[in-house]
């Protein structure tokens, strides 16, 4: 790994190498990767790789973190049904913005579903002046 190595590629390259290590031997490994950040500077970077390492783990698990946005408080049917739509096995976070009109906004890891009413007035407008 070079300078260029992101802290998600630290974090898949140690969940890779401990996942085959048997149990003896992650110690060692993990000291091993600790000299290997060390050696490329990146020994400040523990944190964010840490908090990446962890992000890969639960992926690995089929755990999705999913954050819902809401304008307001919502009733628990309504945070029900949204969580419907996930797996099981999710970890939710609800986020308040009162500057939304209303309308919910939904991130995962990698899809963002935006159904907030600014969002849906943008869209209305430009399908109007097409």
């Amino acid at each position: 790994m070079n300078k260029k190595t992101s802290n998600r590629q630290y974090a898949a390259a140690l969940a890779e190498v401990l996942e085959s290590a048997k149990p003896k031997e992650q110690a060692r490994v993990l000291q091993e990767f600790a000299e290997i950040l060390k050696r490329h500077h990146k020994l400040h970077q523990g944190n964010a790789i840490i908090h990446e390492y962890e992000q890969v783990m639960k992926k690995q698990e089929g755990i999705e973190e999913v954050e819902i946005t809401v304008a307001r408080e919502q009733d628990k049917k309504v945070v029900d049904k949204i969580k419907k739509m996930f797996n099981e096995e999710s970890e939710f976070t609800i986020q308040i913005d009162e500057t939304m009109l209303g309308g919910v906004k939904i991130k995962t890891a990698d899809k963002i579903l935006d159904g907030s009413v600014l969002t849906q007035i943008k869209n209305l407008k430009k399908s109007l002046t097409r």
